[in-house]
C-alpha cells in the first residue's frame, strides 16, 4: 500500500503503529486517498457508500487529501457543496415559512371551533 500524499505521511509521524485506533485511522485515510485517486466510475456502489461514510467521519482529512491530490477537482466539489448547502438552507427557510402560515391558519380554525390556546 503506497502512500501518495504528504498529508497522510505527516499524520503517520504523529501516531503509533502499536495503537489499533491509530492504525485504523490511517487505513481510513488511505482508503479515502485510494478512492480519490481512481476514476469515480470504478468505485461501485459500495465504494461510493464507504467514501461517503469516511468523508463524514474524517471531513477535514478528506478535504486535505482531496486538495493535495486534485486541487482543481476539490475546488469545484467544494463550490458545488457550498451551493447545495445554500440551496438546502433556502428550501428549509421556505418550508418553515409555509409551516408557520399553515399553523396560523390552523390556529384560527382551532379557535373558531371553540378550542383553547
Amino acid at each position: 500500500m503506497k502512500i501518495k500524499t504528504k498529508y497522510i505521511k505527516d499524520k503517520i509521524k504523529e501516531l503509533n503503529f502499536s495503537n489499533f485506533k491509530d492504525r485504523q485511522y490511517i487505513k481510513d485515510l488511505l482508503y479515502i486517498e485510494r478512492l480519490l485517486s481512481i476514476d469515480a466510475q470504478r468505485w461501485g456502489y459500495a465504494g461510493a457508500m464507504k467514501l461517503g461514510f469516511l468523508k463524514e467521519e474524517h471531513c477535514v482529512d478528506y478535504h486535505e487529501i482531496y486538495e493535495e491530490l486534485d486541487p482543481k477537482g476539490h475546488k469545484k466539489e467544494y463550490e458545488n457543496e457550498t451551493d447545495r448547502r445554500k440551496e438546502r438552507n433556502e428550501t428549509a427557510k421556505r418550508l418553515r415559512q409555509i409551516q408557520d402560515k399553515e399553523d396560523e391558519e390552523f390556529k384560527k380554525e382551532w379557535k373558531k371551533a371553540g378550542g383553547r390556546e
